[in-house]
Order: C-alpha cells, then structure tokens, then sequence
C-alpha cells in the first residue's frame, strides 16, 4: 500500500508543477505579444480636423441629455423606492 501511495503523491506533485507552469506560461505569453506588437507601431501622421471635436462633443451633449431624459421619465420611480426604504427605517414601534 505504500508503494500505490507514493506514486500516487509523485504524480500529484507533478500535475501541480505542470499546473503552475502553464499558469506562469498564460501570463508570460500574453505580455510577450503585447510587447512586441508595441515595437512594430508606426506613426499614422494622422490629422483631426475642428469638425471631429465639434462632432465629439454633440456626442457627449446628446449622451448627457439623454441621462436627464432618462432620469425625468424614471423620477417618480426611483423616488418611490428611496423613499419606502426611508419611510421603513424612519417609522418607530409603538411600545405600548
């Protein structure tokens, strides 16, 4: 029975190396290849013209109006729910 107990613990011993050396593996080969994508980037020499910020900022414009509208037509419910967990927690027992 020992003997059964030592093979069995030598090849528990050696799944959790090769556990742990393709966990350091999933980590190392990602870094690798984000490391060597950055040393093939070139410059794009691009150029952004006033009319791509103008458009940028309708779009933060329009996202903040459409928060309030959101907000205005769900008022009344998320109202509804902070105050009956208020009115909950503010009502006291009567001790008589």
């Amino acid at each position: 029975m020992l003997a059964s107990g030592e093979v069995t613990g030598v090849r528990l011993l050696a799944s959790c190396s090769a556990y742990e050396e393709r966990t350091e593996m999933q980590i190392v080969q990602p870094v690798l290849t984000i490391l060597s994508l950055c040393g093939l980037v070139k410059p794009a020499y691009a150029y952004i013209d006033p009319g791509t910020a103008g458009m940028a900022l309708q779009v933060l414009i329009g996202a903040v109006a459409a928060v309030g509208v959101t907000l205005k037509l769900y008022w009344h419910k998320l109202a509804g729910l902070f105050k009956q967990k208020s009115q909950g927690a503010d009502e006291k027992p009567n001790p008589e």
